[in-house]
């Protein structure tokens, strides 16, 4: 297997080396550009997948650490929270 920085950074590499484009492809010749171009294009759009997923898990976290002081109070509205504290509703 191919390590995907190799290909990010010296994609000549792969497709002037024809062992490489013969392990790499399978037809060797104008069709090795096009798909190195498609595993950059797939990899930068993956980077940037992880990049937004990165950025929601810091703002989940944020969002996590706000309210834990919000979320000290309910260990204290636990007896209230009881089916025999709830007052019957009268229909």
């Amino acid at each position: 297997m191919l390590d995907i920085r190799i290909i990010r950074e010296r994609p000549l590499l792969i497709t002037d080396n024809s062992l490489i484009t013969d392990y790499f492809a399978e037809t060797s010749g104008a069709g090795d550009q096009a798909k190195v171009d498609e595993v950059l294009s797939l990899d930068e759009k993956w980077r940037k997948h992880l990049i937004e997923v990165e950025q929601l898990k810091a703002q989940r976290n944020r969002i996590s650490k706000e309210a834990d002081g919000s979320l000290r109070v309910l260990p204290a509205l636990q007896p209230f929270l009881k089916a025999d504290c709830i007052p019957a509703s009268s229909a």
